[in-house]
Formats: C-alpha cells, structure tokens, sequence
C-alpha cells in the first residue's frame, strides 16, 4: 500500500492511498470493464477524510 495523494475540495479534503486489487466489488464489476487487477482496475483504492478515521474502498472504474 502507498500514499497516493490528497485531493483538496472545498468542503473536505480526501486522502487517498492505493493498494493491491480487493476482491470486495468483484461481483459489481459491469460487462465491459477491465476485468478486477487489470488496466484501470490493477489497483484499489482507499479514502478517507481524516487519517486517523476509518478509510473506505472505492469502487473499481467503470467505462461510465
């Protein structure tokens, strides 16, 4: 896992790391995307508002 960067927004700010692919959204992958560890979706990642909170997965890209 690494720091990928902070997003800075208006209202908050996310942090966001990126790590091995997860098998959590594997099922809601939709028919024509790069299949889970490939392309787009070789990596997950992860954000989260406060460093010291919890951080959630975000979803793997999509061709929408």
């Amino acid at each position: 896992m690494r720091f990928w960067g902070k997003i800075l927004t208006s209202k908050r700010d996310y942090y966001i790391v990126e790590g091995i692919t997860s098998t959590k959204f594997v099922d809601d992958v939709p028919a024509g995307s790069e299949p889970m560890g490939e392309g787009a979706n070789t990596y997950t990642y992860w954000a989260t508002f406060d460093v010291l909170e919890e951080w959630f997965e975000l979803p793997f890209v999509t061709p929408e």
